[in-house]
Parts: structure tokens; C-alpha cells; sequence
């Protein structure tokens, strides 16, 4: 998915798109948006019905364009974010929202047919909380993004439903229970499968393994040679991206929920361990040398809602060693830990 489509507002291109004011350059985006995806389509066909029921003139009374579209919209998505409108390029707002509730439900019709909406979520340097449609929640950490897309089912094929959601990054997902719709993430090389569940993924780039961390329920997981594990509460599986394999362990990471929790929590940690707790919760890389013999860096405690730059502190202290921020890493060096 690209930057641009994480960000591009396609209900508001759609309506300049059909009142004749968007320009060259955005008809063409809308076009590829629309031909790229079945539910790119979708969504465009249902938006145009939305649009000419909304424009029956039937009552063309003056209204505050603003206040009412806004009114509208906080009520019918909650979680979308409402663009003040112009009078003069959206007028068939003011109208569907004056005059008939057949306007609304068409433009609610758009974003959430079968009672759902596809939804793009993308963060930078802060934790989000994300509400998906069907009730489940993500926390997504920093530096990560989903695509979430509720896949009806096929003709004749009522088991075919599904909800489907892509991973870039890592994230801690809580999975409303579906009997009937299963919930399916596609993480880099991995796809899990679950009907209700809490369980860590993470996915992020640079790491050499992609890692899912079950807290409750049980869970699917499928590599890209099609090796399967099922994995229970307690239990990762991890999978090896240079030899492509594919295993199950017992959990060895006290801080897979840590973006959820706002805690990290070392017993007796290595400087290892430390570095990639610190890497993951905080989205920046942490990395050591020239510190010589490393055994005595070991950490205690726990540590709710610190800052980076508070942990670093601490560490400066504890083990009188330089942490340094440079760029987009952090780098532990000095003498060995006292």
C-alpha cells in the first residue's frame, strides 16, 4: 500500500470527482484507486448511488452546510474524520441532509456496506489505539500500518466470509469472536487465522525473524512454503525469513504486550534482550559495543510509561556506560557495566 493511498481522502475525491471540480491529476488518481482493487469498485459504485439519491431536489431549503454535514457524519462514522464542506461544491449534502434520512443511510451505505467499512490506519512516532468495525482492537505501535477489509461471502458459499487485515510493522490485536467469519492477517511472510483471540505480531522489516505471540484463545499461523502450526496462550511461533522455517516454542518474551501495557519489565535481562525490548517498544534501533564483557549489564524492574530518553538516563546510572542518541539509533558504549 502507498503512502499516498494511506492518506488520500477518496470520499472527498469522489464527491469533486462526480460534481465536476476535481482536476486532471485527481480524476486519474480516483481512476487507478477505483481499477486497482473489486473493492475499490465497490465502494465507488455504492458512493455514485449515494450521490444521486442525496441530490433529489424535492426540498432545496437553506442550511448550514457545515453544521449539518457535521452533525451527520459524527453520527453515522464516528471514527472518520469530517472535513468541513463548501456550500458551492457539496450542496447535495446539504440537501441529503435536510431533507431525508434515504440520503444518509446511501452515504452510510458507502463506508459500511454488510454493516462494515474498509479502514487504512498508518502511525509514526506514537502508539494508536484502533477500533476496527467489528469490534476488535488493535494497538498499532509506532512506524506501522493495517488495511482492514471485510470480505463478504461468495454466492452459494456462505462460510466464504471472512475479515482481512494486512500488517506492516508490529501490533497487539484483541479479535472479537466470529464463529462464522474467521479473522485473517497477512504479516510479511505469514498469514494467522483466528475466530477470537489477543495475540502480539511482529512483523517489522529489518528483524530476521516474524514472530506471533498467543495471550489468550488459540491461533492459526501459515507460512509461504504452506508449513502450519496452531499455536495456544503462552506459546510463539516463529519464523526464520533466511532458511524459511517455520516453528512453535514456548513464550520466552515478557514484553510482547508492552505497547499495549505502557510497561517494560526486565528480570535479570542481558544487554540483548534489553536492546530489542527497547527497539521494538520505542520504534527506534538500540544497539551496543565496545563495552567489553557484557555479563555484569543485567537489568531489574519495571518500568510504566517511561520516556526513551528516561530509560537511557537510568541505564547511564545503573551501569555507567554512554548512551547515546545518533540519527535514528541509540548507541550503548563505554567501559563494562560496574
Amino acid at each position: 500500500m502507498s503512502d499516498q493511498e494511506l492518506h488520500t481522502d477518496y470520499p472527498a475525491l469522489m464527491s469533486k470527482y462526480l460534481s465536476g471540480n476535481a482536476t486532471d491529476a485527481e480524476v486519474q488518481q480516483l481512476e487507478d484507486w477505483v481499477s486497482s482493487d473489486v473493492a475499490h469498485r465497490r465502494q465507488f459504485i455504492a458512493y455514485r448511488k449515494a450521490w444521486v439519491l442525496g441530490g433529489m431536489r424535492e426540498r432545496s431549503a437553506e442550511v448550514d452546510v457545515d453544521a449539518q454535514w457535521q452533525q451527520t457524519a459524527k453520527a453515522l462514522f464516528p471514527e472518520t474524520k469530517v472535513v468541513p464542506l463548501r456550500s458551492r461544491t457539496y450542496r447535495w449534502l446539504a440537501i441529503a441532509a435536510a431533507i431525508t434520512l434515504v440520503g444518509a443511510i446511501s452515504v452510510w451505505a458507502f463506508l459500511q456496506w454488510g454493516g462494515e467499512r474498509e479502514l487504512y490506519v498508518t502511525t509514526t512516532d506514537q502508539v494508536r489505539i484502533v477500533d476496527l468495525p467489528d469490534g476488535s482492537t488493535v494497538t498499532l505501535n509506532r512506524f506501522s500500518s493495517l488495511r482492514y477489509v471485510p470480505v463478504e461471502a461468495d454466492p452459494g458459499n456462505s462460510q466464504s466470509a471472512r475479515r482481512q487485515l494486512t500488517l506492516a510493522g508490529d501490533a497487539f490485536f484483541d479479535v472479537e469472536r466470529e464463529v462464522d467469519r474467521p479473522f485473517i492477517i497477512r504479516a510479511a511472510e505469514l498469514e494467522v487465522e483466528v475466530l477470537g483471540t489477543s495475540f502480539y505480531i511482529d512483523a517489522r522489516e529489518p528483524q530476521p525473524q516474524t514472530q506471533v505471540i498467543v495471550a489468550s484463545g488459540s491461533v492459526a499461523v501459515r507460512s509461504a512454503n504452506a508449513d502450519t502450526i496452531t499455536l495456544a496462550a503462552g506459546q510463539q511461533g516463529i519464523y526464520e525469513k533466511a532458511v524459511d522455517s517455520l516453528y512453535l516454542q514456548a513464550n520466552e518474551d515478557p514484553n510482547f504486550q508492552s505497547i499495549k501495557t505502557g510497561t517494560i519489565s526486565f528480570s535479570v535481562a542481558t544487554i540483548q534482550e534489553i536492546a530489542f525490548a527497547l527497539s521494538r517498544h520505542y520504534g527506534i534501533a538500540v544497539v551496543y559495543e565496545d563495552i567489553g564483557d557484557t555479563s555484569n549489564c543485567v537489568l531489574n524492574g519495571d518500568y510504566p510509561d517511561y520516556t526513551l530518553e528516561e530509560i537511557l538516563a537510568y541505564l547511564r546510572t545503573t551501569w555507567g556506560i554512554e548512551a547515546t542518541r545518533d540519527g535514528d539509533r541509540v548507541l550503548l558504549s563505554g567501559t563494562a557495566c560496574e
